[in-house]
């Protein structure tokens, strides 16, 4: 049973709209890793969502001096994510995306900063963040 999004809840405006949330927005969210490694993918889900989600873009990058919760990111350290080798993709509804593997050194317990673009307006609902206490950062217009 998905966690419902309380209208109180939802962005502001002009992130949401009459019939869309988080159309043309872009979202960069701190990630904690708990396994380190040399590769990454990253895991997209919207598994409760009711129109498919559209990621025009996506990138990953370490957050400024290691800290979560932080827009700056470590010069250098961006790298874009691809979907079977594109840069945009489309998680279908009911279901989850997981990008191509990106070589992309992190130690345990590290954070990441991800940002993504849904540059397309995406009406309906979107799969909310439960129990999360720091919201992502939202950026406008669309891109990373």
């Amino acid at each position: 049973m998905p966690q419902l999004t309380e209208p109180a809840n939802l962005p502001p405006a002009p992130f949401t709209g009459d019939r869309s949330v988080l159309a043309d927005t872009t979202l960069r969210q701190a990630v904690r890793v708990t396994t380190g490694g040399h590769r990454i993918r990253l895991r997209f889900s919207h598994v409760h969502g009711d129109t498919p989600l559209p990621l025009t873009a996506v990138t990953v990058a370490l957050p400024s001096d290691g800290q979560a919760g932080v827009c700056a990111i470590e010069p250098g350290s961006l790298w874009r994510v691809a979907f079977a080798g594109r840069d945009a993709a489309t998680v279908p509804v009911g279901a989850q995306l997981v990008s191509d593997p990106l070589d992309f050194d992190v130690r345990a317990g590290s954070d990441l900063t991800v940002t993504a673009c849904a540059a397309l307006d995406p009406p309906g609902a979107l799969d909310p963040l439960p129990d999360r206490r720091t919201g992502p950062d939202r950026l406008r217009p669309g891109g990373t």
